[in-house]
């Protein structure tokens, strides 16, 4: 997996792959957590969650059990019913409605305590483990029987270990049999990750912290001492998988890489769940960089979801699929999930995208001063009673709380505990007296939108960390659609009041949402070649759709410099107009500037280029926006320029510069060394075969160090810096710089051709094979390089920087090429 560094400065540079691929389809805006398949009523539902303005699409729900009641070689083996209908609506919504944005649908199918009958009857059960005295089970046991398992679910039945392999050899077949039926419907966008589950798609299992003590066995057992016995019946001789979450991690990332498999072109989701057993104090290691988000002391679930959601970021795993990682319960939420978002939101591959969602833990406008109070509420999460409450033992929920232990920040504006007084519990007080369903999602909204850059809208301080979805329940909206002429009196931050009504905030939720989607540039073409003029396209994305962007820029030059470039600045008006602004040669991209308006002819010029309007265009559709631009450079900006590019929403959210080509503008070159050129001048591959060219006209023999530096910008540290220094015409000795980047060492070297590697936390380089020729005026190396992709690793766009010394004189550094590490 990879993640950029924070102290990268100025270019961040990110982006994957730009090999042609279908289009990913992602969920974006505020979906209506509509129903489960299980339950009645589910038409009326979809129907009036489609009508809202709101709603981009469905979140809909099913039990494995339901849609597979029966084995595949039966002629009723699925029972697609519920989910045809959800699709039938949305496709009919859709063709009534050309006009707007069409609606799509997320999935969450639930396996684990939901697994169909006649998967559990063809597994043995482990039961026998935990009885007293213990019987030992047969050696292919795969289930265990629980009671009242998952606090607040009560699950009773028999649950699959998630490693036994009956369970998911038939999981996945089911998967394929929907991926066949649905993974190519335009509306389907996502799909919950699942298998290593209990009660739902979420990273929650049994444990003595959510499920009580088990007594169906003859005696009484913890949850987690029952793990302790399954792990070291199944995992005898591999101490790693003693009293740890181990085995639970490589089931999770087994299972990542099943969905990987079986879909393509969807999101694929892991959501959070916070409840994986701790069956140990030591013993596991919180992913490199990720040590903080798990608190002192960390714990061993918190170690095992960062790990396997690490896992899941890899560009590597998952398919032609993007990823996103969300949160249960809006009150619950970690930090992981958005910095992982905004760390990867100008990657370009699909698969290097990790997509930040949300979704409300419960109905606000059922239970308002739960979810959405601003003071901790007993019996709710981190919920803790206020000074001077004594809460009686008998009272286990918030309804027997005593008044007294209500906080203020639960009750309505202007609402003291005098106007309680008549009041004994929770229960008795009028709803008119606590937070109502419009303030409590204000204030759950509020918090969701922190440290985006819609957080202004909620009293917050902008940020630009991006959201791309949030899942509301379905009750929320009725309540929404029934109150819709009934504002109520809202506290906003700063203490105003305002009236509000729900639908409003959902509303605006909707706007904010599209509008803070992921944006990056994503492509130049052609990224690498040389000439005097050229057509360029230009492609950036926006998530939240291509009006969201405000502002797109190209600056062409050695370096990220506006002074002395060809720095353009596109705001778009329509999907196929707009203006485009030259930046004078002082660089500033407040102006002056030149400007002409496409479509349309004329041209601007600076010191560096002229852009002919005739030869440029624009297009606009779905989430990309193309920008077409002829570009002729001045003979004075000879040499090899970088395209940076960079993309701004409404709302003032950037991209950041990207490296995303080179090109050679021709000139009258020097004497002396040159920096030539690398083949391929642009790869998106983490290891590839390079060939470097250095001239000098002084012929080969004058070259003393070639040098190479990898890197976002002219920076040897924490680059893949490298220096040749020839000793014969076929051969040499190539020294890796260390990660502090000084060119005085220390290094690792090794003499190529030759059979050795070096390698420093950026790069590696295999000497096998590789070779070196020298001829003429030219010296040509190539070998192989492989960069780090890992957690904290060398992810994103990275320019290919090239130099030649020789014996009296020295070409300088020269942008030969760029590579975007996935």
């Amino acid at each position: 997996m990879k993640r950029v560094l924070a102290a990268l400065v100025l270019a961040a540079a990110l982006a994957g792959s730009i090999a042609a691929q279908p289009e990913v389809r992602r969920p974006r805006g505020v979906y209506a957590e509509c129903c489960l398949g299980y339950a009645s009523g589910s038409q009326g539902l979809i129907d009036s969650d489609l009508a809202n303005p709101a709603v981009s699409g469905l979140q809909i729900g099913d039990l494995w059990m339901v849609l597979n009641p029966n084995s595949p070689s039966s002629p009723q083996a699925y029972n697609w019913g519920f989910v045809d209908e959800a699709f039938s609506s949305v496709a009919a919504w859709n063709a009534q409605h050309p006009t707007q944005p069409p609606k799509t649908i997320m999935i969450s199918i639930a396996p684990g305590f939901s697994t169909p009958q006649w998967v559990l009857d063809q597994i043995p059960s482990c039961d026998g483990l935990f009885m007293s005295p213990p019987q030992t089970p047969p050696s292919d046991c795969g289930k265990v029987s629980w009671v009242n398992a998952i606090a607040g679910e009560t699950n009773t039945g028999y649950l699959p270990m998630p490693w036994n392999p009956v369970y998911k050899s038939a999981f996945r077949t089911f998967l394929m049999a929907f991926a066949t039926r649905y993974g190519s419907n335009p509306a389907f966008v996502s799909i919950d990750l699942a298998g290593p589950t209990a009660a739902s798609t979420e990273m929650i299992l049994p444990n003595s912290g959510n499920t009580p003590p088990q007594t169906q066995f003859g005696g009484s057992i913890m949850p987690d001492d029952m793990w302790r016995k399954l792990l070291a019946f199944f995992y005898p001789s591999q101490p790693s998988h003693q009293n740890s979450d181990q085995a639970f991690i490589d089931e999770w990332e087994a299972a990542i890489d099943i969905y990987g498999q079986v879909f393509s072109g969807v999101t694929l989701i892991s959501v959070s769940g916070a409840q994986l057993p701790n069956l140990n104090n030591t013993g596991f290691t919180v992913p490199e960089g990720l040590k903080t988000l798990c608190g002192t002391p960390p714990t061993m679930d918190c170690a095992a979801e960062l790990t396997v959601q690490a896992y899941l970021a890899d560009p590597t795993v998952g398919g032609n699929n993007a990823k996103s990682i969300q949160t249960d319960g809006l009150i619950a939420r970690i930090p992981f999930p958005k910095l992982l978002s905004q760390d990867t939101a100008q990657l370009q591959s699909p698969s290097a995208q990790v997509q930040d969602g949300q979704q409300f833990g419960s109905p606000v406008s059922v239970i308002p001063v739960q979810m959405g109070c601003t003071a901790s509420l007993p019996f709710t999460l981190f919920g803790a009673p206020p000074p001077g409450c004594t809460i009686p033992s008998t009272c286990t929920e918030v309804a027997c709380l005593p008044v007294t232990c209500i906080p203020q920040g639960c009750l309505a504006p202007g609402v003291t505990y005098a106007d309680l007084a008549s009041y004994q519990q929770y229960s008795d007080v009028p709803a008119k007296y606590v937070t109502s369903p419009e303030q409590a999602t204000y204030n759950v909204l509020r918090t969701f939108f922190a440290n985006t850059p819609a957080a202004a809208s909620f009293g917050r301080v902008p940020d630009t960390g991006p959201e791309n979805y949030l899942q509301i329940y379905t009750q929320d909206f009725a309540y929404a659609a029934n109150h819709v002429s009934s504002p109520a009196p809202v506290v906003e931050t700063d203490g105003t009041t305002v009236p509000m009504t729900v639908q409003d905030l959902l509303n605006l939720a909707s706007q904010k949402l599209l509008q803070t989607a992921q944006i990056s540039p994503t492509l130049a073409s052609p990224a690498a070649g040389n000439g005097p003029s050229q057509t360029f396209a230009f492609t950036f994305t926006d998530l939240g759709g291509y009006q969201n962007l405000s502002v797109v820029d190209v600056l062409i030059n050695s370096a990220l410099d506006g002074r002395q470039a060809c720095y353009v600045a596109f705001v778009p008006t329509s999907a196929t107009s707009g203006s485009v602004f030259l930046v004078d040669d002082g660089g500033d991209a407040g102006g002056p500037y030149q400007g002409l308006v496409l479509p349309g002819g004329g041209t601007v010029s600076n010191s560096q280029c002229t852009i002919s309007g005739a030869g440029s265009s624009v297009s606009g559709s779905g989430n990309n926006l193309a920008l077409t631009l002829e570009i002729t450079f001045t003979a004075g900006f000879w040499g090899n320029k970088v395209f940076y590019l960079s993309s701004q929403g409404t709302l003032g959210n950037s991209s950041g510069w990207q490296a995303l080509g080179t090109w050679g503008v021709p000139g009258t070159l020097p004497s002396g060394p040159g920096g030539g050129g690398v083949t391929p001048a642009r790869s998106n591959s983490v290891t590839h075969a390079y060939t470097f060219t250095f001239t000098d006209t002084n012929g080969w023999q004058d070259i003393e160090v070639a040098n190479i530096l990898i890197n976002n910008a002219i920076d040897g540290r924490h680059a893949c810096f490298l220096a040749f220094v020839p000793s014969t015409a076929t051969s040499g000795a190539l020294d890796l710089v260390d990660d502090a980047g000084d060119a005085g060492g220390p290094y690792s070297g090794m003499v190529i051709p030759g059979s050795g590697s070096v390698s420093n936390s950026q790069c590696a380089i295999n000497g096998s094979p590789s070779s070196v020729m020298g001829s003429g005026n030219t010296l040509t190396l190539t070998f192989t390089i492989t960069f780090n992709d890992d957690f904290a690793g060398f992810a994103g766009n990275k320019v290919i920087y090239m130099a030649t010394r020789g014996k009296t004189a020295s070409s300088g550094w020269q942008a030969a090429g760029s590579v975007s590490v996935p």
